[in-house]
């Protein structure tokens, strides 16, 4: 739980850097202000679906069969590998998003979708009282599976 406390805090501290930089330090970060409509449209389009996929899937990650599965036999273990995955997808989302934002010269749809990414980092922190439900829910869903098949 303290790999995943403080993969959680490095997201928030790397986005939290971007930012300073980009408003405060006076940084100019817009290297990509030139490029043209179409590669800007392009980048937008394909931001907005990683984003929407990648937290649905962030969210939706332990109901899977194959994490539930795994996460009843190795429990700690694979407790730290699927969290590490969670946090993982969101954070390169948020970062991402962030640094493009500056990198565009402070284009809003990379503002809302960092936001958007931002919202979602409270609903996957992983205090310990969340890492012990995950894996006790993933046993009783197995253990109504078992149920249900005899």
């Amino acid at each position: 739980m303290t790999k995943l406390k403080t993969i959680f805090i490095t997201i928030l501290a790397t986005t939290a850097l971007i930012y300073l930089l980009g408003e405060y330090m006076e940084v100019d970060l817009g290297i990509l202000n030139g490029t043209s409509e179409t590669t800007l449209y392009v980048v937008q389009t394909v931001m907005v679906l990683a984003t929407l996929a990648l937290i649905y899937l962030s969210l939706r990650l332990f109901k899977f069969k194959h994490v539930q599965n795994d996460l009843c036999d190795r429990k700690e273990d694979a407790l730290t590998f699927w969290g590490t995955v969670r946090l993982s997808l969101l954070g390169l989302i948020l970062i991402g998003n962030t640094l493009l934002y500056y990198l565009f010269d402070q284009e809003p749809n990379f503002g809302h979708l960092a936001v958007i990414s931002l919202l979602v980092m409270p609903f996957v922190y992983p205090s310990k009282r969340r890492c012990e439900a995950e894996v006790t829910a993933s046993e009783q869903q197995n253990e109504n599976t078992e149920i249900e098949r005899t």
